[in-house]
């Protein structure tokens, strides 16, 4: 997700720093007249909650705008890898068979 978050400058090492823990890829900073807009690219799984928490941030002055950006792989270590268990159901012979009780 595309974000951009805006506030008082006072809060932005704060914010920053939240959006650092969420895997941030920056993209601007603007500081004008005592208020800062930062740009960034951030993962929709570690920023679902995020504008209650810039909320909390700054103290309800914060302002979060987000667009949809694209599909990106998850990295390995960060992502869960399951074992199949049972038939696998792309070899749709033996998925039929274990289905109808016809395997053992």
């Amino acid at each position: 997700v595309d974000k951009k978050v805006a506030g008082g400058e006072d809060y932005l090492v704060r914010v920053s720093g939240v959006l650092m823990v969420m895997r941030m890829e920056f993209y601007a900073l603007v500081i004008q007249i005592g208020q800062f807009t930062i740009q960034a690219k951030v993962p929709v799984a570690t920023s679902l909650h995020y504008s209650v928490d810039l909320a909390v941030l700054t103290s309800g002055t914060g302002f979060l705008s987000t667009k949809f950006y694209g599909y990106q792989e998850c990295p390995l270590e960060l992502g869960k890898v399951n074992q199949r268990n049972g038939t696998n159901p792309l070899d749709r012979a033996k998925w039929i068979l274990e289905h109808r009780s016809a395997m053992s």
